[in-house]
């Protein structure tokens, strides 16, 4: 039985505020809310409420830095299956991708590109008919980076599901001698000393029925941890809730607040023994007013329950990934390890001040809210970025002088409160990174396809399908968009 406990968890805030600006009409805005308090975390596009006269709002994309429901979502359609709806997540979508930024500039420690398309007919698919012209404001935000040799030692706690289950090919098709979900796990962790130091400290714990202690205080460059790793086995049921538990006793025993204090979970979730209360993976998350230990979640294969992880990474502040194939494993443990570790920054804040002639339309965030509290937070990591994709109606009172201002605060890696801005006008960015835009919007289609908040009708006659642009991440995703429809 698992016990999953709704929690709000992180330190990172995305405002977005209305102002008015030279010939602003003092129309208020109106903001996405599934409820009275318009704040949601169910994935689903975030729609105006009518009756609210807020000019600002806060946003999540994504707590957890997730990627794991794009992965899954296509892998599905890789072999010919439609996704489960509950993977149409967007904000997923949009944060795997790489977009390469657009005319970037640099704020603080953030390299941060802005542009905005005015929606001409069907550029932009929606499931509703728009009062006025439709504009696309699309923000990617992207982290500093730092190489192995500079990024801050670690005291890394691994937890590793050996139950039976994990004994299950991970794919129809498999690569010869890696056969099994742990295999690909071990190629993971066998790649994974790579990505060390000397300094770093790695504690191994596993659990099936009932959790073990493997590996304490290893010192890294000490001696190779191969024979070990290879010699895993896979038996029994899954106390997940024992092994978490057993985690958090080795990284509170050898916690270094000088150091990256860290514990990567690596499991299929499927639990059939003992609780998991995400609560008690967000309650160390802060130690003594500093950062604690930040929980990520690796789901393994291409049927891990997706809910367990999704929730529990989100409590523990930390990244959450699918390693559905041994090049995803390679992957995670090499070039994309780094966002497990160290966050470039905490407390992030973002504020965007736009004109009141622009009505938000439709986010595509995780969480919003008029209300900062309602929106769980998130951790900025090296080496990553995020994109926003935000829908508004424009009026007649719009004016491209009129500008958008993001604002930035945030804590840098020493704890330090940090501020940052950048304003724009909209004549300036107007036609700004349109492809980027369109490429994000095919993105975010396919992920509404799958969610069921649009129709394949509605998708392959518009325009944004037909104009055939040649940014990578466009093509790809019209590609999967035909394979979702003809399904």
């Amino acid at each position: 039985m698992v016990r999953l406990l709704t929690v709000i968890a992180g330190s990172a805030i995305f405002v977005l505020t209305a102002c008015g600006g030279a010939g602003s009409s003092g129309q208020s805005n109106t903001i996405g809310s599934n409820n009275s308090s318009g704040s949601s975390s169910d994935g689903e596009l975030q729609e105006p409420s009518i009756d609210s006269e807020a000019t600002s709002f806060f946003f999540s994309y994504d707590e957890s830095s997730s990627t794991a429901a794009r992965d899954l979502a296509l892998t599905a359609l890789d072999n010919g299956r439609k996704p489960d709806p509950a993977l149409g997540r967007a904000y997923e979508f949009l944060s795997a991708e790489d977009f390469s930024g657009f005319a970037a500039t640099s704020v603080g420690p953030f390299d941060v590109s802005m542009g905005m398309l005015l929606s001409e007919d069907g550029d932009i698919p929606l499931n509703t008919v728009p009062q006025g012209d439709v504009y696309g404001l699309g923000v990617e935000i992207s982290g500093p980076t730092r190489s192995l040799a500079e990024r801050r030692n670690v005291v890394l706690t691994l937890l590793l599901d050996l139950s039976g289950s994990m004994d299950g090919f991970y794919a129809n098709e498999r690569v010869f001698g890696i056969d099994t979900l742990l295999d690909v796990a071990k190629i993971g962790l066998l790649e994974m000393q790579e990505s060390l130091k000397p300094g770093d400290i790695v504690n191994i714990v596993t659990f099936s029925t009932s959790a073990e202690v493997v590996l304490e205080s290893h010192n890294v460059g000490d001696s190779s941890l191969d024979s070990l790793i290879n010699g895993f086995t896979a038996r029994g049921s899954t106390n997940i809730g024992e092994g978490v538990t057993l985690a958090y006793e080795i990284a509170n025993r050898n916690y270094d607040p000088a150091k990256a204090n860290r514990v990567i979970m690596i499991t299929d979730a499927f639990v059939n023994t003992g609780e998991l209360d995400p609560q008690e993976i967000a309650r160390p998350t802060v130690i003594n007013g500093l950062e604690g230990i930040y929980f990520s979640g690796i789901g393994v294969g291409d049927s891990f329950n997706d809910r367990v992880l999704n929730s529990v990474t989100e409590a523990g502040k930390g990244s959450y990934s699918a390693m559905i194939t041994p090049a995803d494993a390679r992957h995670i443990f090499t070039d994309g390890f780094f966002r497990f570790l160290n966050p470039a920054a905490s407390d992030v804040r973002f504020q965007l001040t736009y004109p009141q002639a622009l009505d938000q339309l439709l986010s595509f965030a995780e969480e919003i809210s008029t209300e900062a509290s309602d929106v769980s937070t998130i951790n900025f990591s090296y080496n990553s970025s995020q994109f926003f994709l935000e829908l508004f109606q424009g009026t007649a009172a719009l004016t491209t002088d009129q500008e958008l201002q993001l604002d930035i605060t945030y804590k840098d890696e020493e704890g330090q409160a940090q501020a940052a801005s950048v304003s724009r006008s909209i004549d300036s960015i107007l036609g700004l990174g349109a492809d980027e835009i369109k490429a994000a919007s095919a993105v975010a289609s396919l992920a509404q396809l799958i969610n069921g908040r649009l129709t394949c009708d509605t998708v392959l006659s518009s325009r944004l399908y037909n104009s055939r642009i040649q940014h990578p991440v466009y093509v790809s995703y019209v590609g999967y968009i035909e394979n979702f429809c003809s399904l």
